[in-house]
């Protein structure tokens, strides 16, 4: 006789894992000057408009200084022209918010605090696995998904 064990559930965390903290001084960094590591991508970022900044970060490159970011991204409709309303309420970035990452990060380097910026990426992996997770209990629960194309979403992720 083959009983079923049931497991209680364990719910998926409702929030993505994230540092904005650790996003602005990184982003504050590169807008000071400071080389970024190679390697970080715009999806390493969690806020959009993060993921905006280094974006024009990385197309600028050597050129990455608070005026040329701030021109670039306003090019691109990202940028508000006035600095009134907060971000948290419209979601716009303003060029006060760049001014603030680099104050921000220039204050973390006088205190000797570090950027970890392999944290940054090891948010945005849990972040990917989270996500393939949640997609993989929606598709089995609907019945939608079956165990080959769960396993492959997982490894992608």
């Amino acid at each position: 006789m083959n009983a079923r064990i049931s497991t209680p559930a364990i719910p998926l965390p409702s929030e993505d894992p994230r540092d904005l903290e650790l996003e602005e001084n990184a982003l504050g960094l590169a807008l000071l000057g400071y080389p970024l590591p190679n390697w970080l991508e715009p999806r390493d970022f969690w806020a959009d408009q993060h993921r905006n900044i280094f974006a024009a970060i990385q197309e600028l490159g050597d050129k990455a200084a608070l005026p040329s970011v701030a021109s670039l991204l306003r090019s691109q409709g990202k940028l508000a022209q006035y600095d009134a309303t907060p971000l948290e309420v419209t979601g716009w970035l303003h060029s006060a918010h760049l001014v603030a990452m680099m104050e921000g990060a220039d204050h973390a380097m006088r205190m000797g605090w570090a950027v970890d910026f392999g944290r940054l990426r090891e948010l945005s992996d849990r972040r990917r696995l989270l996500d393939a997770m949640r997609r993989v209990a929606i598709g089995f629960k609907h019945d939608s998904m079956d165990c080959a194309e769960a396993r492959e979403l997982l490894k992608e992720a």
